[in-house]
């Protein structure tokens, strides 16, 4: 009898070591969903359509800064963005990408490409600025060319990891 309650407490040992060790990597997979999420973001923000760039969105940033009455504080340009890209930046994050003039690639070396840009070879690495940070890489194509690199960081929310709170983009050609 003794020798049978030994093998259940060893056996109920071994038990409680794999759930101890599961529930830590369940943690470090957390991690590796922020890393996903990560590059879903860069892959949203970073895809330009021609029409994109050209189009009305580009029209009513310009006419906002003209007028000088604030990125957002034009409905007419705030409620595309957040349509276009709510889900994955927060208004804060949308509001300081405007003011930067980061959407749409509509004042950078890429405004006169033809065609669509797409983002591949997205390379992340864990940022040491902060717990919920990646720096990143992406090669940007027009069709099968490489017109040219991004490069930046991605801030994801600490209240909704989902989003991110901030979004650099520097575009290298």
């Amino acid at each position: 009898m003794y020798i049978r309650t030994q093998k259940v407490k060893r056996f109920l040992c071994c038990i409680s070591v794999i759930l101890l060790l599961f529930t830590l990597f369940s943690g470090c997979g957390a991690k590796a969903t922020d890393k996903k999420r990560a590059a879903e973001i860069a892959a949203k923000v970073l895809t330009c359509t021609a029409e994109q760039r050209s189009g009305s969105l580009v029209t009513i940033l310009n006419a906002a800064s003209v007028s000088g009455a604030g990125i957002l504080g034009s409905d007419s340009f705030a409620k595309p963005l957040r349509t276009e890209y709510g889900d994955y930046l927060t208004d804060k994050c949308i509001e300081k990408m405007a003011e930067n003039r980061c959407f749409l690639f509509g004042n950078s070396d890429l405004e006169n490409i033809d065609g669509d840009i797409t983002p591949k070879e997205i390379k992340l690495t864990k940022a040491s600025s902060s717990e919920n940070a990646f720096d990143y890489t992406a090669k940007l194509y027009t069709g099968d060319t490489c017109a040219a690199t991004a490069c930046g960081t991605i801030v994801l929310s600490a209240d909704d990891t989902a989003k991110a709170d901030s979004f650099t983009v520097k575009i290298e050609k």
